[in-house]
């Protein structure tokens, strides 16, 4: 997207947000932003999960607690890589403001992130 393209539609939605129009959830825009954000949080967990099982199988431990041990480690990695990808997420809105010259704020970052999601 060319910056003024951008800095248009970034100008609308914060205007439309500020006169109090509610931003409407976008299933479909939901969805493709959804469907990219997947692919690397279960890179991501698989990763730790296949390291997290490498080092429990490595350990003398009976089958009952290693059962339990990969259950836990299963949700761990999971919250894990739910919060790198946030992250990762605000690191992007962050570059991205400073990309088309705006500002770096709690407000700019929610009109990106309605931006992203919902129509407004």
């Amino acid at each position: 997207m060319d910056k003024q393209k951008f800095i248009d539609e970034f100008d609308r939605v914060k205007n439309a947000i500020e006169e109090g129009k509610t931003p409407v959830y976008s299933e479909l825009r939901s969805v493709k932003t959804c469907l990219l954000e997947l692919i690397p949080s279960l890179f991501i967990q698989s990763v730790l999960l296949v390291i997290s099982t490498l080092i429990i199988a490595s350990l003398q431990m009976s089958e009952m607690i290693t059962m339990v041990v990969l259950l836990v480690v299963n949700t761990t990695t999971q919250t894990l890589s739910f919060s790198i990808l946030v992250l990762l997420k605000h690191c992007i809105r962050v570059r991205r403001l400073k990309k088309y010259g705006l500002a770096v704020t709690e407000r700019n970052i929610a009109v990106l992130e309605s931006m992203e999601y919902q129509s407004v």
